[in-house]
């Protein structure tokens, strides 16, 4: 395994997320894919990248995972450390006019940000970059403005310009829906600061964790 991917597992673990490490992935036209990880608690696949890359392999495995096999992808690029990676969730594009359409012709990635983590739900979100309790005043508030997309839903798109509303919106409305009193997401430290953060976040926790300090 990759030495960063095994880095991104065990901060992963650290919260409680468990990983498959490169499974085995058939697509209907018959290619053999082997993502970096899979995360059976929200039924996504993680692909690596380094930070700087521009073509890599990972991003043929990517697409074919979202173009092919209709999945929710993560693209980690770079470390797992504050302001040295980027979070990227690509989604499958569904037809608006026809929900079950499985007609994808490419990935849609309207969701840049960083990783956070919810003590008392548990759960992890992507915090969108520029949005994050910008405008809003409360977790919950994040959730309904698309500032916080949680990790474990199912995720897709309507193909719309800022389509993460539209999902947002709709998922809210499910009975899985968990509003988390808090949201933990660290946009920068250092390993001192980092280390005293520890003490009560558990998300510092786990960058330190996977950080080999």
């Amino acid at each position: 395994m990759n030495p960063v991917v095994e880095r991104w597992r065990q901060f992963f673990q650290e919260l409680n997320v468990e990983s498959v490490v490169q499974p085995k992935v058939t697509t209907p036209s018959g290619e053999t894919l082997y993502p970096d990880l899979y995360i059976p608690a929200w039924d996504k696949y993680i692909v690596w990248m380094p930070l700087t890359s521009e073509v890599d392999l990972g991003f043929w495995i990517l697409g074919r995972l979202v173009a092919e096999m209709q999945a929710g992808v993560i693209l980690l690029r770079g470390v797992p450390w504050p302001l040295k990676y980027q979070a990227i969730l690509f989604v499958p594009i569904i037809d608006p006019e026809d929900p079950d359409a499985a007609g994808v012709s490419r990935p849609q990635s309207n969701y840049h940000g960083t990783l956070a983590y919810s003590p008392d739900t548990g759960e992890m979100y992507i915090g969108l970059t520029n949005r994050l309790l910008v405008r809003s005043k409360t977790p919950e508030e994040a959730l309904s403005l698309g500032e916080i997309i949680p990790l474990n839903w199912p995720i897709v798109s309507d193909g719309t310009p800022n389509g993460h509303k539209v999902l947002v919106k709709n998922l809210m409305t499910g009975e899985a829906m968990q509003v988390p009193n808090q949201v933990e997401l660290i946009r920068h430290a250092t390993p001192e600061s980092m280390s005293k953060l520890s003490s009560d976040n558990v998300l510092a926790k786990a960058y330190l964790a996977a950080s080999g300090l």
